[in-house]
C-alpha cells in the first residue's frame, strides 16, 4: 500500500502536473520522489527525481501496468526540458515515450527485480508483496 507520505512527496515534484494526466485511470501502486528542496519552504524542489509504478484500471489498452520515470534540475543547463524550453503538453509527450509498459505482473517484477530487490523504497516493498525473488 503507498504511503500518502510517498505520494505527497510526488505531488511537489517538478513535472509532477504533466505526469498525473497520464496516470488517470490507474491505480498507483508504488512511487518514489527524491529532490533537494528550498530549506525556506520545504515543498518547492532544485533538482530531482520521480519514478512511478501504476496498474490500469480501465479496460483500454494493450498493457496493465506502467512504469514511468523522470528528473529536473533547477536550470536550463541542468534540466533538458528547461532547456528546450518544452511547454507542458511537450513535456507530456516525452514522458509517454519513455514509459515502460508491461502486459504481465511478471514483466514487472523481471524489470523491477535487479533495481530494487534489496532496497527500502515502496518498489522493494511491492516486490516483496507481490512475493518477488530473485
Amino acid at each position: 500500500m503507498i504511503s500518502n507520505e510517498k505520494l505527497e512527496s510526488l505531488l511537489r515534484c517538478s513535472y509532477a502536473e504533466c505526469a498525473f494526466p497520464l496516470l488517470a485511470g490507474h491505480e498507483i501502486l508504488a512511487c518514489e520522489a527524491e529532490g533537494d528542496y528550498a530549506a525556506s519552504h520545504g515543498a518547492c524542489p532544485y533538482q530531482g527525481m520521480a519514478s512511478v509504478l501504476a496498474k490500469r484500471t480501465t479496460a483500454e489498452g494493450f498493457y496493465e501496468y506502467l512504469f514511468l520515470t523522470w528528473d529536473w534540475g533547477s536550470c536550463e543547463v541542468c534540466d533538458d526540458w528547461q532547456g528546450r524550453n518544452l511547454t507542458d503538453d511537450e513535456i507530456r509527450d516525452e514522458m509517454r515515450r519513455s514509459m515502460a509498459l508491461f502486459e504481465t505482473k511478471a514483466q514487472v517484477i523481471a524489470f523491477l527485480l535487479p533495481t530494487y530487490k534489496n532496497g527500502s523504497c515502496s518498489f522493494a516493498a511491492w516486490l516483496q508483496e507481490e512475493g518477488a525473488r530473485a
